[in-house]
């Protein structure tokens, strides 16, 4: 089962294998947040805009919310772009995370498997092709970030949803 690979509320960076480059939020600004577009950047585990969490949700037993650390929102299938967006366990928000080999993985987005994640500068979804290097990432598991160790995450156990608190301690 997938979801034992992803336990609830670890931190995880998505590094695209074509160009060693890590996803990141493009929109520096927290009023950008939503609909901000998904880069590649060069992997930093102390750069917040790249750590991410990979959520079971839904009801098949194989879907997926990827949620951005530093915003709370989730990818979210715009046009032929993957955007940030509040989530909403919709469809167009569900990925299936496909192990390759080792850490090697594909997001599909669709129930056919037909479509697949691509960095091409930003992230997009397109028709899938297990041959290309830009649609094939490593899930890098990230223990130890100074940006995580200064705030605190909650994650309601039920529903998923997380809220970030920075700088915050109990």
């Amino acid at each position: 089962m997938q979801a034992l690979l992803f336990p609830r509320g670890n931190v995880y960076q998505i590094v695209c294998q074509d160009g060693n480059q890590a996803l990141r939020i493009q929109a520096n600004n927290f009023k950008e947040f939503d609909k901000s577009r998904i880069v590649g950047t060069a992997p930093n585990s102390n750069d917040l805009s790249q750590l991410w969490m990979i959520e079971k949700v839904g009801h098949g037993e194989d879907e997926f919310e990827i949620v951005s650390c530093q915003s709370n929102l989730v990818w979210d299938e715009e046009g032929d772009e993957v955007k940030l967006r509040f989530g909403k366990q919709s469809s167009d928000q569900l990925f299936k995370v496909e192990r390759y080999q080792n850490n090697s993985f594909w997001f599909k987005t669709s129930a056919k498997g037909d479509k697949a994640i691509a960095l091409e500068g930003v992230l997009r979804h397109k028709k899938f092709d297990p041959n290309v290097l830009n649609q094939l990432f490593f899930i890098v598991p990230v223990n130890n970030s100074t940006p995580l160790n200064e705030t605190c995450v909650l994650v309601n156990a039920n529903s998923g949803k997380a809220v970030d608190i920075p700088g915050a301690t109990f």
